[in-house]
This record gives structure tokens, C-alpha cells and sequence, in this order.
């Protein structure tokens, strides 16, 4: 299990990412609060810059949930 998750945003459908230690995240893009236990969780990480990669090869692949 990562110790990242990237989680897309149910108000805007960004994609977002959080620790896994935290309970809500605030959407960097819309700003909404967001409840990461209820969040559609797309993937998961070990470390940030292996969550950034995969956020950004999703966004490349233009990858929709």
C-alpha cells in the first residue's frame, strides 16, 4: 500500500494527490474540501515523485473515471 494516493476531485474532476495519513485534502483547483475516505481513489504511490509521474503520464493518456 503507497503512502500516497491520487484521488480525483467529486466537485471538478481533477485529479489531485494526497498523503494517506490525511483525512480531507482542499482541491488545489476548485478549492473545495474534499473527504478523502468517500474520494474515488485512481492510484496509489510510495513516493511523490512517483504519484507526480503517474498523475502526469494520466493526464498524458488523457485518462477519464
Amino acid at each position: 500500500m503507497g503512502a500516497y494516493l491520487i484521488v480525483r476531485c467529486p466537485h471538478c474532476g481533477r485529479l489531485l494527490l494526497s498523503k494517506t495519513s490525511y483525512r480531507t485534502r482542499t482541491c488545489p483547483h476548485c478549492g473545495k474540501r474534499i473527504l478523502l475516505r468517500r474520494a474515488m481513489v485512481v492510484s496509489r504511490a510510495s513516493s511523490s515523485s512517483e504519484a507526480a509521474e503517474v498523475i502526469r503520464e494520466l493526464k498524458e493518456r488523457g485518462r477519464t473515471f
